[in-house]
């Protein structure tokens, strides 16, 4: 992404087409703002860079193993149809 500031009065952007005025700052992705200081519609203020880390994977250590689920005790429950007379 890139930070421009807009000097001239015939520029439109995003998908309304809102027009931006004269002294306006935008941010806009790197291309569009080349594009745009190319031909003279902005001025380029800041250039921001987003890095993104993500984890490496240790390949000599193993996995952990999934979690089991707890098992029952394995005794039988008595089954009841609701009534509950002896």
């Amino acid at each position: 992404m890139a930070l421009v500031k807009v000097i001239a009065g015939n520029l439109f952007s995003g998908a309304n087409l809102q027009k931006l005025e004269v002294g306006d700052f935008a941010e806009v992705d790197q291309a569009t703002a080349q594009r745009w200081a190319l031909i003279g519609l902005v001025e380029l203020i800041e250039d921001s860079v987003f890095e993104v880390a993500t984890p490496t994977q240790d390949t000599n250590e193993p996995e952990p193993e999934p979690e089991k689920p707890p098992r029952g005790k394995g005794g039988k429950k008595d089954k009841s149809d609701g009534d509950n007379a002896e």
